[in-house]
């Protein structure tokens, strides 16, 4: 057995308000350019779509006003959703579009400020690094100039620090 009456009718309750969540939120955000509208109760019945998880109802009657009375809201429902993308399908595709459009203009946009401001960054690094090259320069040169004086001044120390020592010896 397959289940109860009870069970039977959650679950196609459950499929038609998975389905009409869809078409509703089609309805506010655009409709994709990949999707195709059902045009009728019978489309909308045989939708299946498992990877948006959304799947065929099976029983022609389910979706009958006569044969479903429990079902007769969310049979209007229906009808109402399909007629509302019906009516204006290709000014819902352009409004989908146009918000893509908007969207892809603003990261644009932010995309653009923030290479500016990189290559921004990138020159005063460059510059930073040229002035740190010329520091090292100067450092590494008055390192050998003081080498040079660390030298002279043990050598010339050197000779006295001997004849003292014979001195004292």
């Amino acid at each position: 057995m397959k289940g109860s009456n009870t069970q039977r009718r959650e679950e196609l309750r459950q499929k038609i308000l998975r389905k009409l969540e869809i078409l509703e939120g089609y309805n506010v955000d655009g409709i994709p350019d990949f999707f195709a509208v059902p045009k009728s109760i019978t489309q909308f019945r045989l939708w299946d779509d498992p990877i948006a998880n959304v799947h065929m109802i099976s029983s022609p009657n389910s979706l009958d006003r006569k044969h479903s009375p429990h079902n007769l809201e969310l049979i209007e429902r229906v009808i109402s959703v399909i007629g509302k993308l019906q009516r204006h399908p290709a000014g819902r595709r352009k409004v989908s579009r146009s918000k893509k459009a908007e969207n892809y203009a603003t990261e644009n946009t932010t995309l653009k400020k923030a290479l500016a401001k990189m290559g921004a960054t990138l020159h005063e690094l460059r510059n930073d690094i040229a002035v740190l090259k010329v520091d090292l320069a100067t450092a590494r040169s008055q390192v050998a100039r003081l080498q040079g004086q660390i030298s002279s001044a043990k050598a010339a120390s050197e000779p006295n620090f001997r004849n003292s020592l014979r001195v004292v010896e």
